[in-house]
């Protein structure tokens, strides 16, 4: 794993950089983390920037670049869910990579902006009418996911990774996994959706020839083997 360097911008500043790529080339960082940041902000950078990741978390913007060997790995795991989706499309209202995003309910009353590897959102009957677009704003459905997958990259820590998925179930994803290639450790979150109660169970030493099924998407099992 390369060395971890994460470098805080102040809000002007920022609003001054229109090329992230470059500037990740520049500073040699693994993250920019922007501590108090608005959405219309966050919308500019999106919108500049498609090549990057984002999280917006209670004001605080994590700019993330996609580095080949996680894009590689990215793209096995959106292939293993478009392949279930597939056959099971009327199971699905949409799915997405790691180029989307959600607004989810931060549980204090906001919204965080959360992009995923992979998720499934259910059938459209099931999603709630969003008030239209307007001209040049990022499409960021406004509900949750019951299902994301996280990989963890040379950009986060271990920590950051799972306060990402505390966020996911706390804005209403049903079940997540996380994947962390480094420790070879998969965490599986769920939440009771009759307490509202978050759980983890943590796999350890896992392998290529591990995989983890899923009780939210019948059917679909994780294949790591392409992943570690």
């Amino acid at each position: 794993m390369a060395s971890y360097k994460e470098i805080i911008l102040e809000k002007a500043e920022t609003e001054k950089i229109i090329d992230f790529r470059q500037e990740f080339l520049e500073k040699n960082a693994t993250k920019f983390i922007v501590p108090n940041c608005s959405e219309e902000l966050y919308n500019k950078i999106a919108n500049s920037n498609p090549h990057i990741k984002l999280n917006l978390i209670r004001g605080k913007l994590e700019i993330i670049p996609v580095l080949a060997h996680t894009d590689e790995r990215e793209a096995e795991i959106v292939g293993q869910v478009r392949n279930w989706r597939v056959v099971n499309r009327h199971l699905v209202g949409h799915y997405g990579g790691p180029s989307g995003a959600y607004k989810v309910p931060d549980g204090a009353g906001g919204t965080n902006i959360l992009g995923p590897d992979a998720s499934i959102v259910p059938p459209k009957a099931n999603i709630p009418n969003m008030p239209p677009l307007q001209p040049g704003e990022p499409d960021f459905p406004q509900v949750a996911p019951n299902f994301v997958i996280e990989l963890r990259s040379d950009s986060d820590s271990a920590s950051d990774v799972h306060e990402k998925m505390l966020n996911w179930m706390i804005g209403g994803v049903d079940k997540g996994i996380s994947i962390d290639p480094f420790t070879n450790i998969i965490k599986v979150y769920t939440r009771d959706l009759t307490t509202n109660t978050i759980t983890c169970h943590e796999h350890h030493s896992c392998t290529r020839a591990t995989r983890i099924a899923s009780q939210v998407l019948p059917g679909f099992v994780l294949s790591l083997y392409d992943i570690f």
